[in-house]
């Protein structure tokens, strides 16, 4: 009997750390790539908790790919992507292998994955409904407030389901996902990381260095997009600040204002022009290969405009696009259009719309939205009727969406001594290169570019 009892207490010893590591959270589980791979890289899924106050409740997994680098001592480089709701992980490749692999100078880990409720991570927020609608305007007759009422219904379809199939909304916010950051460096076996994040990831990453600043070694932040911000509110004036800055640089350029002159009146008049008698042009999506015959109205021109000023090298092209179209001439637009459509799919909608209404409007009000939009130059509101958007967008989104708005403190400007490198672009439409000074004016340890 006595050896017996040995035996059963040997082999539950010997059982229990590893299911114990089987069911630790959280933990790294390797799975193949979603694309073709070297040996160099690994993929998976990072197990973390669906609430990280209940690390013992359910479970979410968090898409993850890393390159290994050559010093495995050397402390790995994060990408935090944009949005919120950027997809990353299924086109790892770009990030791997093009813009972003001189960060990790091939000694570093570099490390892509999908934030929760985000691409291939699971679950997934998507909303379909969203894309269909939205492919689905561009090439109906124009009518702004139905198509506001329409991407507005998709938008809550698409909650509705995603309720229905057990989301819970509640678990996808800034707080949620600086904690994913930390669980995801505990994981893989990390004491300190240096952070990448552009747009939204640089507020994701001004949360993790608030929240869990012993894991930070260094950060780059692009495109800054401060706390104390609201992307819902701010986007009136930062749009048409950016618009007005390329304008006036065009006038200050002899041979520009040669070519385009008059070009702030040259674009109201085309604006006016095209939303009076909207003109149809066949545009491309450049990924899917797919055609649509679209109405070119003056808000689309315009939305158009503000998307573009998020590529550098199309710059140059603006002032001649404005140009062209007010002279009846639509090749260009046509062409650079079909670079907008893959935006519909590129976030995950659902995840993008709980993060935002959990924090982006805290201590805003909707006087503050009607203040911004009647602001504008005529031109700039678009045609769709202002009731109609204020039931539909912002804070009637939100408030249909209902998420559990944060605690304020979130909204506070981050403090910190972490050495990090601030970047901001001139033309920047929605986080404009003041953004980048306002957040470094509270970083010590700083420099801005």
């Amino acid at each position: 009997m006595k050896s017996l009892i040995f035996i059963i207490t040997a082999l539950l010893l010997a059982v229990i750390p590893v299911a114990a590591q089987e069911d630790a959270v959280p933990r790294f589980e390797p799975a193949d790539c979603p694309f073709d791979a070297d040996g160099s890289v690994e993929c998976g899924f990072v197990v973390v908790p669906e609430f990280h106050a209940q690390p013992d409740g359910d479970t979410i997994r968090l898409s993850v790919v890393i390159q290994r680098g050559s010093d495995p001592d050397a402390a790995p480089v994060i990408l935090l992507s944009g949005g919120p709701g950027e997809k990353t992980t299924e086109n790892a490749e770009f990030a791997l292998f093009g813009g972003f692999s001189t960060l990790a100078d091939d000694t570093r880990d570099f490390i892509v994955f999908d934030q929760r409720g985000v691409g291939l991570s699971e679950p997934a927020l998507e909303c379909p409904e969203y894309a269909e609608t939205m492919l689905a305007w561009l090439e109906r007759e124009p009518d702004p407030e139905a198509s506001a009422q329409a991407v507005y219904d998709a938008l809550l379809a698409c909650r509705a389901r995603l309720a229905a199939e057990g989301i819970d909304f509640a678990a996808y916010n800034t707080l949620e996902n600086a904690a994913d950051v930390a669980a995801l460096t505990e994981a893989l076996g990390y004491e300190q990381v240096n952070l990448v994040g552009v747009s939204y990831g640089s507020l994701l990453a001004q949360a993790v260095m608030r929240d869990y600043p012993g894991i930070v070694r260094s950060v780059v932040i692009d495109s800054v997009l401060p706390t104390t911000r609201s992307f819902f509110i701010d986007i009136f004036d930062t749009v048409t600040d950016s618009l007005t800055r390329l304008i006036q640089a065009c006038g200050a350029d002899a041979a520009c204002n040669a070519a385009y002159p008059d070009l702030q009146q040259v674009l109201f008049d085309t604006i006016d022009q095209l939303n009076a008698n909207p003109q149809v042009i066949s545009i491309t999506d450049p990924l899917s290969g797919e055609t649509y015959d679209a109405y070119l109205t003056g808000d689309a021109l315009l939305g158009n405009l503000a998307i573009f000023l998020y590529q550098a090298s199309l710059l140059p092209l603006l002032p001649q696009t404005i140009y062209d179209v007010s002279t009846g001439s639509y090749d260009l637009m046509a062409q650079l259009s079909g670079l907008v459509l893959p935006a519909y799919n590129a976030l995950s909608r659902g995840m993008n719309y709980s993060v935002f209404c959990a924090d982006d409007l805290i201590g805003r009000a909707p006087e503050e939205l009607l203040a911004a939009y009647e602001a504008l130059p005529p031109q700039y509101r678009g045609q769709a009727d202002l009731e109609v958007l204020m039931e539909t967008t912002g804070f009637a989104l939100c408030a249909a969406w209902d998420v559990p708005a944060l605690d304020d403190s979130v909204k506070e400007p981050i403090v910190s001594d972490i050495p990090t490198l601030v970047m901001g672009g001139q033309y920047d439409p929605v986080t404009p290169f003041s953004y980048a000074e306002e957040v470094a004016a509270n970083l010590s340890n700083s420099y801005v570019y």
